[in-house]
């Protein structure tokens, strides 16, 4: 009742999120991430993009890039255990390593989206979208001003849901 005319056409206007890319719901949860979560300082260099790959699990506020500090066990026996593990869930193969951005579900100082370059993986805490075309426009346009208020709008909470960010009205420029 408190928004604008202006605010509630652009929900006509715009087009989802997922018209640029893949954006879904699932995400990895290793069940045990003191076994099979490390920083990537403390696996050895060869390691990684072989047994260990590059984290998305949320973090601190942070716009563009960034949060990439953690490494999961990607290993055979690692997925076998996400898979099998009533407390895990095993990433959809097609997400694997895709290029996208990714955000922090909890968003106590504000929505941050970045980068999540090819070769990552993410987890619930760091759900990502698989762009396909504007990815930087999106990325921009994820991080603005007007963004954030279409999310305090959506969900005034500190828990930024799949669901607000697909709700949310992409218009950009044929330019």
């Amino acid at each position: 009742y408190w928004v604008s005319e202006a605010f509630l056409s652009n929900f006509q206007r715009g087009v989802g999120i997922e018209r640029f890319g893949r954006f879904t719901g699932s995400q990895n949860v290793t069940g045990d991430n003191v076994r099979f979560l490390r920083f990537f300082w403390e696996v050895e260099k060869a390691a990684i993009n072989d047994r260990w790959y590059f984290y998305a699990k949320g973090g601190e506020y942070r716009q563009y890039y960034g949060n990439l500090e953690l490494v999961v066990d990607w290993s055979e026996a690692a997925r076998r255990f996400y898979q099998t593990n009533p407390a895990s869930n095993l990433l959809s193969r097609e997400l694997w390593f895709q290029e996208g951005i990714t955000y922090s579900a909890v968003t106590g100082k504000g929505t941050g989206f970045r980068y999540l370059p090819p070769g990552c993986l993410f987890d619930k805490g760091g759900p990502s979208i698989q762009v396909e075309e504007h990815l930087y426009e999106l990325l921009a346009l994820l991080n603005s001003c007007v963004a954030r208020h279409y999310f305090r709008v959506l969900n005034p909470s500190i828990n930024l849901q799949v669901k607000d960010v697909k709700s949310f009205p992409v218009i950009l420029s044929n330019d």
